[in-house]
């Protein structure tokens, strides 16, 4: 995917490395020979791997310091963002897949993404008046930071140590418009970061905006915005506690068109600790493990049942001339 390629072009610059892309999927060690090799021989510098032979990736993460964790299985995110990384679900994007941009180039959303959803749980539950009203005599509140902050400042440290023309460009982009943006403003100078763009849409179209900043990625919480955004580029849907930990029901699922990325092929970037020793990464209380690999478990299982009732209609003999029929709608 375009990301992929343009932050492992950060390393390139003569700089040092500041990135590392791993590969941890819950396929077995010899698919995973055959997944290391075709990246080799795409030039892609992956050099670090996990092939868990069916059992949950996203427990490893920490033991490989990601900051980001990207992933093809739905299930995964909310387990992985529960335990305090920054993770989306990555869906097939019907953009043509073409980088032309030699910058990474990265949108995120705000409430729920870059910061928590207490705001969006106001504006859902009371209306967009009350919404206003809380956040013009909350507006020198800082808010609390979100799922995808850590990877925020990741970027920003990485765009300091090229001062003059940095590598990195990001986007806010949010529903929200004014006084609500306030907000926004000075929690991001109250955590010494800031974003290259922002666009406060007050209800329109994100894909328009998308189109034309043209990230490698969009990250947001609601499946309203990825579903028109990702006609534009790659999107990956925050999973986030509260309202959006709920199963995610096939009636949400876009579909695929050809060349969808392959289900339990994750893509994470390792983060860096602290003088301490201790990982930089939000702080977050452990997921209940046992119920969420239930949850896993049975999603995989669905998916197993379907995959193998297709496959059986496949192979099934037809008349000469006879003509498949067309797959329902989700």
């Amino acid at each position: 995917m375009p990301l992929v390629r343009a932050l492992l072009r950060l390393n390139d610059l003569g700089r040092g490395r500041f990135v590392e892309v791993l590969v941890i999927s819950r396929n077995d060690p010899d698919v995973g020979t055959r997944v290391l090799t075709s990246a080799a021989e795409q030039g892609l510098d992956i050099t670090r791997a996990a092939f868990t032979g069916g059992q949950d990736p996203w427990p490893y993460l920490e033991a490989f310091n990601c900051k980001l964790f990207l992933t093809a299985e739905a299930a995964a995110v909310g387990a992985a963002i529960s335990a305090g990384f920054a993770a989306a679900h990555i869906l097939p994007s019907a953009s043509p897949d073409k980088d032309d941009h030699q910058e990474v180039r990265i949108a995120f959303d705000g409430d729920a993404v870059l910061f928590d959803e207490a705001s969006e749980e106001i504006f859902q539950r009371d209306g967009l008046d009350a919404f206003l009203e809380h956040e013009a005599s909350h507006a020198d509140e800082p808010m609390n930071p979100g799922p995808f902050k850590p990877f925020l400042d990741a970027l920003v440290r990485i765009q300091v140590a090229f001062a003059e023309s940095p590598p990195i460009r990001t986007a806010l982009v949010t529903a929200r418009n004014a006084p609500a943006h306030r907000r926004v403003v000075n929690t991001l100078r109250s955590w010494g970061l800031s974003i290259d763009e922002a666009f406060y849409l007050g209800g329109i179209d994100k894909a328009k905006v998308i189109e034309i900043f043209q990230p490698q990625i969009f990250l947001d919480d609601q499946m309203v915005h990825i579903r028109t955004a990702r006609t534009a580029a790659p999107a990956g849907h925050v999973r986030y506690e509260g309202r959006q930990q709920v199963a995610f029901s096939r009636e949400e699922t876009p579909e695929a068109p050809l060349g969808a990325t392959p289900k339990g092929l994750e893509v994470s970037w390792p983060n860096q600790r602290g003088r301490d020793g201790s990982l930089e990464r939000a702080s977050a209380g452990a997921p209940d493990l046992e119920a969420v690999r239930r949850a896993m478990a049975d999603q995989v299982g669905r998916d197993r049942e379907s995959s193998t009732s297709k496959e059986a209609e496949a192979s099934r003999p037809r008349a000469r001339g006879s003509v498949a029929p067309k797959p329902r709608s989700r």
